[in-house]
């Protein structure tokens, strides 16, 4: 008896509880706007306007970074215009978590999925062994990984990643950080965008089968999950 109320309680409490919060996020995807970036002078047509230094490194609009964009943000987006070639430079940098940042409080939507897309480079001081950068949101008190990759040479390098809101912040801040003290970064093209998740994976079921059927399938499904494990390995961190 009593174990047949509790069941009855539970979901009385519970239901409407997981039927509210549902809806909501029903209503919020309607009013999203998949696809468009959310980052701010993210083309440096307007010098470093709308970015801030993290920390006493100094930012400066340099030329000569890709036009294309990184391929996995093409991936999402398909056809799309060029970047502008332009990137920020930055130099002076004392600490590891030093480099341009970005405040998006006011842009950023709960339960949507967010993906994450730059290309980046370091300075020649990188020459002394491989360095981690990352593109890093501040949510609040916590930290939350958007994207990592490890270079050792001069060329540009892309960096994906993908983040999901759930609870909400009084401060999202986007940076980006992690070579040594002493090594110039350089970031390009910097991209966050919301993505339709079923939509996307609509869209692989179709790439998968368009491909011959001698090639196994268990192949086939291998190769899009390691081609897409950094856009769907949403950060859990701030789910809930």
């Amino acid at each position: 008896m009593f174990k047949n109320l509790a069941v009855a309680l539970c979901t009385l409490v519970v239901l409407p509880i997981l039927c509210f919060k549902y809806l909501t996020v029903d209503f919020v995807l309607q009013n999203v706007a998949f696809g468009v970036n959310i980052i701010e002078n993210s083309n440096l047509a307007d010098s470093t306007n709308g970015w801030f230094p993290l920390g006493n490194c100094t930012l400066s609009v340099k030329t000569g970074s890709p036009h294309i964009i990184p391929p996995m943000a093409r991936d999402s987006l398909g056809p799309h215009e060029l970047l502008s070639g332009r990137y920020i430079l930055v130099t002076n940098r004392m600490q590891t978590w030093m480099g341009p940042a970005q405040t998006i409080t006011d842009k950023v939507k709960l339960f949507v999925t967010y993906q994450v897309s730059a290309w980046v480079r370091i300075g020649s001081a990188g020459s002394s062994g491989p360095q981690n950068v990352n593109v890093a949101l501040g949510v609040d008190n916590q930290w939350v990984n958007g994207g990592q990759t490890q270079v050792s040479d001069d060329m540009w390098h892309e960096i994906g990643g993908s983040f999901r809101i759930e609870k909400q912040p009084s401060k999202v801040m986007v940076y980006v950080q992690g070579p040594a003290s002493g090594v110039d970064l350089m970031v390009a093209g910097l991209q966050i965008f919301p993505v339709d998740r079923h939509t996307r994976f609509r869209y692989l079921k179709i790439q998968t089968d368009k491909v011959t059927s001698s090639f196994p399938l268990y192949l086939i499904l291998l190769v899009l999950e390691n081609s897409f494990r950094n856009i769907w390995n949403v950060p859990k961190l701030l789910c809930t």
